[in-house]
């Protein structure tokens, strides 16, 4: 689904966001969902 694809895209940059600092929006992200 569009849904799937543009999540996958969005934890992409999430995961290249977190290389340049902390994972901490990246368990934010996840609770939302």
């Amino acid at each position: 689904a569009a849904v799937d694809e543009l999540a996958d895209k969005l934890d992409r940059q999430v995961l290249r966001y977190k290389d340049k600092t902390q994972a901490h929006h990246h368990e934010s992200a996840k609770r939302l969902m």
